[in-house]
């Protein structure tokens, strides 16, 4: 008999866990990852086929290939550190013998309790030597290590991998100090002896049992991933891929090796510093820890002047502050290295490409090297531009703000083009439609575009002011267009205009009339009346880094069988949880969904639902408009029309907009707005993990 309670997967079913919630499903993962949402909004955008084959060259725990996998896509991908490795290999391993788990959990839970009384288990000399210090305890640790000894007893492989990716998560999240924000670092609540680690391993375990019995018996494509250096694409077959997803590390002064430390060490990817040194020489060259004598990449970039002139600011800007540590005297060493390897990696990847295939780098900017500015979209834009890709966008996913520097960095997803040798490749000098401003196209560069893009480029052309600021049109110009170029209207103008407002990018015969870090975005300015203007920001996006507050999910079993759509479901787990009232900290009340108004100099707005409420300690009055997003950024159109909204009809309480986002299934991101001189900007943001389990978190002993 164990000496744990284990919970049998009927249990699992009856308490109506959700088979694909995102935080079951997603077993193991680095905290510094970008969400699933962005992947499938970028399948969406290129029209792929369920049959397509997709790549990520820089897979880490294998976000893109899951997606890929769920989209039912052949995928590829690459990663040169083995525990990632072996985190995205099992991820997307879904045929594991169902009927094998229980049998095998059963023996590991008993060997398990019989070393748990042998002598205390741990790390030796050299491999604790490799692991952050004090980022778990003696205790914890003898637990993590019998549970490891005794699934190395496991006789299938497939059984014998998910058990310990499972063990490598409980080890992370449950047993060791380590906390992850922008730099992994060790808390300083300790965890020694309150950790059951068997609980938490074992209720991941069944979680992980009700995801993979979903997919049981489904014909799911296959996916390939090679532990090998993304710089080099060598083992990849050719003339291959039709989409590459994927992010790289950013030029910055962190080591990702430390991320995934203990897990390495826990289960044997590395050994000691050697190994680690190995893993690190395999890697993108992006922070002074992982630059060694020998390294070349450097010289592939020198032709690049933007490149080396940045090198040359990053030397200056070191020399002038008498900076003189080794590592800062790399700093220029370090950029030069890293963009060098990304040019490897545009090169060595051509052959590997479909005619036509499209590309996603999500990037961001830098100032890690003594606050230098490192706009690493617009650089690798002109890199791959220069291998011959053509850029097709650079599109902002989101922005941090920088203590050091006082200003907002972009994320971005820079989105390329490939055409095989022969085919003409397109030039648009600066390729960020948001940095710099373009000439007006001819209205024939149009007829490209499909209906609607080609509908919407034609109101924006004729409309546009002199001084490129604005481009006002009736609902109306759209018949007129349709008309004038012989094409057939959409059955309700009104849905188009709908999505480029709020859903859709525009084309970019729009977005290339675009400043300076400016976006355009479409207001409405009356009955039917609109205007296209430029903004600093246009859409809004939760932060994935953020940690999760979890509850008990207390939606009614009888609505949650009925939600048809991930919009219900996801204002339904808002308002059975009370979650506006949790997040603004008020008693709140639901006022009514699909909130219309009529609103002077604007015409109807709607508003996706109302809340109001009332803080109990002082009485203040508060209006909550909420738009909620399944699976769509945050429109900061419609917060604005919020905003006006309240000042019409909740007039005398204060209007606090509140944004959702799902962040996989049982995530749910809110965020408050407030709105400053240079616009509409996010106040607070949190995050709430609903769960439908006995238990919100894993049992600790006492």
């Amino acid at each position: 008999m164990l000496d744990h309670e284990t919970l049998p997967l009927s249990d699992i079913r009856q308490n109506q866990l959700d088979p694909s919630d995102g935080a079951f499903h997603d077993w193991y993962r680095f905290v510094l990852s970008f969400p699933p949402h962005l992947i499938r909004q970028h399948f969406s955008l290129f029209e792929l086929k369920a049959k397509s084959v997709i790549l990520d060259p820089f897979c880490g725990t294998g976000t893109t290939l899951v997606e890929a996998k769920k989209f039912g896509a052949v995928g590829y991908g690459q990663e040169a550190h083995p525990m990632a490795h072996f985190a995205s290999s099992t991820k997307t391993t879904w045929d594991v013998p169902l009927e094998k788990i229980e049998p095998a959990a059963q023996r590991v839970g008993e060997r398990y309790n019989a070393l748990l009384k042998g002598p205390r288990l741990k790390f030796n000399q050299e491999e604790n030597a490799v692991i952050l210090d004090e980022c778990i305890d003696s205790a914890p640790l003898h637990h993590v290590l019998c549970l490891r000894d005794a699934i190395a007893g496991v006789v299938d492989k497939k059984v014998r991998d998910l058990f310990n990716l499972l063990l490598a998560t409980t080890a992370v999240h449950d047993a060791s100090n380590l906390s992850f924000g922008p730099e992994v670092g060790v808390s300083k609540g300790r965890k020694d002896t309150d950790v059951d680690v068997w609980s938490s391993w074992r209720w991941r375990l069944s979680a992980a049992q009700v995801d993979l019995a979903a997919k049981a018996g489904t014909n799911s494509p296959e996916t390939i991933i090679h532990n090998t250096d993304s710089r080099s694409a060598q083992q990849l077959p050719n003339n291959k891929f039709d989409f590459v997803f994927t992010s790289p590390p950013y030029p910055n002064e962190k080591d990702y090796t430390r991320t995934t430390r203990l897990e390495s060490v826990l289960l044997g990817y590395i050994t000691n510093k050697a190994d680690l040194r190995r893993i690190k020489a395999t890697l993108l060259r992006s922070n002074t820890r992982n630059i060694y004598k020998g390294d070349a990449d450097e010289a592939l970039i020198t032709s690049n002047a933007k490149v080396m002139e940045l090198a040359k600011e990053i030397e200056r800007r070191r020399e002038d502050m008498g900076k003189d540590s080794g590592f800062e005297k790399l700093y220029a060493k370090v950029t030069k290295m890293y963009f060098g390897g990304m040019k490897r990696h545009f090169s060595d990847l051509k052959p590997k490409l479909k005619d036509g295939a499209r590309l996603c780098y999500v990037v961001g900017d830098q100032a890690s090297f003594l606050q230098v500015h490192i706009q690493t979209g617009e650089l690798l834009a002109d890199i791959a531009h220069d291998e011959g890709y053509e850029v097709t966008g650079v599109e902002m996913f989101r922005t941090r703000f920088s203590t050091a520097t006082k200003v907002n960095l972009r994320e971005e997803v820079l989105m390329l083009r490939y055409r095989t040798p022969g085919t003409q490749v397109g030039v648009d000098g600066l390729r960020d439609q948001s940095r710099a401003p373009k000439k007006r196209p001819a209205r024939a560069a149009n007829a490209k575009l499909n209906r609607n893009d080609q509908l919407i480029a034609a109101v924006f052309e004729k409309g546009l002011s002199m001084d490129g600021r604005t481009s006002s049109f009736q609902l109306s110009d759209l018949d007129a267009a349709a008309k004038e170029m012989g094409l057939e209207l959409p059955r309700n103008p009104s849905d188009l205009l709908y999505n480029y407002r709020y859903r859709q990018p525009l084309p970019d015969a729009i977005t290339r009339h675009a400043r300076d870090g400016e976006k355009w975005v479409i207001r409405s300015i009356g009955r039917s009346s609109y205007e296209f203007a430029l903004t600093s920001i246009s859409q809004f996006y939760a932060n994935p880094l953020l940690s999760n507050q979890k509850i008990a999910d207390r939606t009614p079993a009888l609505v949650a069988e009925f939600v048809v759509s991930p919009q219900q479901r996801l204002r339904a787990l808002i308002r059975y949880n009370d979650l506006i009232g949790k997040f603004t900290e008020t008693e709140c009340h639901f006022v009514g969904g699909h909130f219309r108004t009529v609103i002077k100099q604007l015409g109807q707005i709607t508003t996706d639902e109302m809340y109001v409420g009332v803080d109990t300690k002082t009485g203040i009055k508060y209006a909550f408009p909420l738009q909620a997003r399944s699976g769509d950024n945050l429109s900061a159109v419609q917060i604005e029309q919020d905003f006006k909204m309240c000042a019409e009809r909740f007039k005398g309480i204060t209007c606090r907009p509140i944004g959702a986002q799902m962040l996989g299934d049982n995530v749910v991101a809110l965020l408050e707005f407030v709105r400053q001189e240079d616009g509409i900007r996010v106040l607070t943001e949190r995050h709430y993990q609903l769960s439908r389990s006995k238990a919100v978190e894993p049992k600790r002993s006492r």
